[in-house]
């Protein structure tokens, strides 16, 4: 038992020696929290009508984070229009939240005091990563859009690689 205690003090000893020398005094490790750490709020929506405080749940351990939603491209059998949900994916029952009402306006008020404050030291607040579960053309047509409603807070690059 001292022996499996004695390796793991000195697991850590190696760990704070590999990260410790070379910082200045009062500078922050560039892995440390804080230091542009994200975290991920995965599978960030409702589901089967449960959980639906997910997103409150992530804005409330602060910014930066990541929120992902995924998208499906939806047909109400009835009416035969189409509009995308945030969802998992099958089964869809067409009551899903889109993600105008649940993302976007709620980040709103987030989104319109950072912009008024000017202070961009902690920009981007909100990394939103889109897993669409659907590829229709008309699909990623509508998120484009939807987009461009909000192009004042987003800031984006095209992937290239």
């Amino acid at each position: 038992m001292l022996g499996t205690i004695a390796l793991r003090l000195t697991g850590f000893l190696l760990i704070v020696t590999c990260v410790v020398p070379g910082s200045e005094p009062g500078t922050q490790v560039a892995i440390a929290p804080g230091s542009r750490v994200l975290m991920d709020a995965h599978n960030c929506y409702p589901y089967r009508g449960q959980w639906r405080d997910r997103i409150e749940r992530a804005l409330k351990t602060g910014t930066p984070l990541a929120i992902e939603q995924d998208l499906f491209w939806y047909t109400d059998p009835h009416t035969h229009q189409s509009h995308s949900l945030v969802t998992h994916g099958r089964p869809i029952h067409g009551n899903e939240p889109t993600m105008h009402d649940y993302f976007f306006e709620r980040i709103r008020p987030l989104m319109e005091a950072a912009l008024q404050e000017g202070n961009q030291g902690d920009w981007p607040l909100v990394t939103l990563n889109l897993d669409f579960k659907s590829d229709e053309a008309a699909h990623h047509a509508a998120v484009w859009k939807l987009l461009k409603q909000y192009e004042a807070w987003i800031c984006s690059a095209e992937r290239t690689a």
